[in-house]
């Protein structure tokens, strides 16, 4: 089982996994989404990125690009505990 943490700010992520992340072998890192300030509407949306280059857009729009983080926060903690095997398939 894995977990994931995001600093309310954004700055930090903390992964835990069962398996040893030192282990020998390269390792590969890559982003699951990102926050975008929206000029039209003046709203921050959270974007999930998919390993075949689409990107998932969330109509949510937030005031405070904190809230849009601690959202992101919650969609992604939620996918890696319900749905673990579709958590592979972002990242190809």
């Amino acid at each position: 089982m894995a977990s994931i943490r995001i600093s309310p700010d954004g700055m930090e992520i903390l992964l835990l996994y069962d398996d040893n992340l030192m282990m020998e072998g390269r390792k590969r890192v890559v982003r699951a989404s990102h926050v975008k300030f929206h000029e039209e509407d003046q709203l921050w949306r959270v974007h999930e990125l998919f390993a075949d280059g689409s990107e998932l857009k969330h109509e949510e729009g937030f005031e405070s690009r904190h809230g849009a983080i601690a959202y992101e926060i919650g969609i992604l903690e939620t996918r890696l505990e319900q749905e673990p095997e579709t958590v592979e398939s972002m990242f190809g």
